[in-house]
C-alpha cells in the first residue's frame, strides 16, 4: 500500500517528465505485486496527458467603456469577481459601437453596458438579432460628487457625462460641457476646462487642495446589461425566481 500511496503522489508531476524518465521511474518504483494493478492507473494518466496536449484554456474577454477607473470598468470588475472569473480580462473601448463590433468579429466574448447610458436604445436596436442581451444585474456606482476647482469662487461652467445630468440642478451653471465619461470630467477639471465637474468623489482625495466638494451625490444604483453572441432568453420571461424582489412581492401579499 505504501507503493500505491507514493505512486499517487507522483501523478501530480508525472506529466511534466520526459517519457524516457517516466518509464525509468515507473520501473524502479513499482514492486512486482502492484505492477498490473497500477499499470491501468498509469495508462489513464498518460491518456489524459496526451488528450490535453495542445489544449489551451480560453480566456474570456469582456468589453466595456473606458477609460481605466471609470464606473464601467469598476462595475465590470465586480461582475467578473462575483462570478469567480479569475481567468477573464476586461477590454476597454471608447464607445459601444467599437465594443459590440469587436464582439461580432470574435475579438471579445461579451460586452457590459449600463442601461442608463444614452447609447443603449440605439445599441439594442442596431445590433438586434446579432448581439443578444444575455444577462442583467443591478449595482451601485462609485461615489460621485460635484467638484469645483479650488481657485474658483463662483463657478459658471459644469462638465458632466450627460446621463448624470439629473443628479443635480444644472441651472446653477450657465454652461454645461458634455463629456464621454466621469473620468473625462476629472481630466477636464485638471486641465481647467470648466469650473466644476460632476465626477467621482475619489478625485478630491487623489488631488488634495485642487478641488473642493461642492455637492456630494453618493452612489447611484443602476441597471446593467450584458451582451453575448448566444441568446439566453427564449419566448418566455427570463426571471430570477428566488430574487430579493420576489421575496418582497410575496411578503407584500401576506400583509
Amino acid at each position: 500500500m505504501a507503493a500505491l500511496a507514493e505512486w499517487r503522489q507522483l501523478a501530480a508531476w508525472v506529466p511534466k517528465l520526459p517519457a524516457s524518465v517516466r518509464l525509468v521511474r515507473f520501473t524502479l518504483t513499482m514492486p512486482a505485486t502492484w505492477i498490473w494493478i497500477e499499470m491501468g492507473y498509469w495508462v489513464t494518466i498518460v491518456a489524459l496527458y496526451i488528450r490535453n496536449l495542445g489544449r489551451t484554456e480560453v480566456m474570456l474577454i469582456f468589453g466595456t467603456l473606458g477609460p481605466s477607473g471609470s464606473n464601467h470598468d469598476w462595475v465590470a470588475k465586480r461582475y467578473l469577481e462575483f462570478h469567480g472569473l479569475d481567468h477573464a480580462r476586461i477590454e476597454l473601448f471608447d464607445d459601444f459601437d467599437d465594443a459590440l463590433n469587436s464582439m461580432l468579429h470574435g475579438d471579445v466574448h461579451h460586452v457590459i453596458q449600463v442601461a442608463v447610458h444614452p447609447s443603449v436604445t440605439g445599441t439594442v436596436a442596431r445590433y438586434r438579432g446579432r448581439a443578444h442581451i444575455i444577462d442583467t444585474f443591478i449595482s451601485p456606482s462609485q461615489s460621485m460628487a460635484v467638484l469645483t476647482r479650488s481657485e474658483v469662487n463662483l463657478p459658471s461652467s459644469l462638465g458632466l457625462q450627460m446621463a448624470t445630468r439629473e443628479y443635480v440642478d444644472p441651472s446653477q451653471w450657465g454652461t454645461l460641457v458634455p463629456e464621454a465619461s466621469t473620468v473625462a470630467v476629472s481630466q477636464g477639471l485638471l486641465n481647467d476646462k470648466y469650473d466644476s465637474g460632476l465626477t467621482l468623489l475619489k478625485y478630491a482625495e487623489q488631488y488634495p487642495g485642487r478641488f473642493r466638494v461642492e455637492e456630494t451625490i453618493g452612489t447611484v444604483v443602476d441597471p446593467w446589461l450584458v451582451y453575448g453572441m448566444e441568446p439566453t432568453c427564449g419566448n418566455g420571461v427570463l426571471v430570477w425566481p428566488n430574487s430579493p424582489a420576489a421575496s418582497l412581492f410575496h411578503d407584500d401579499c401576506n400583509l
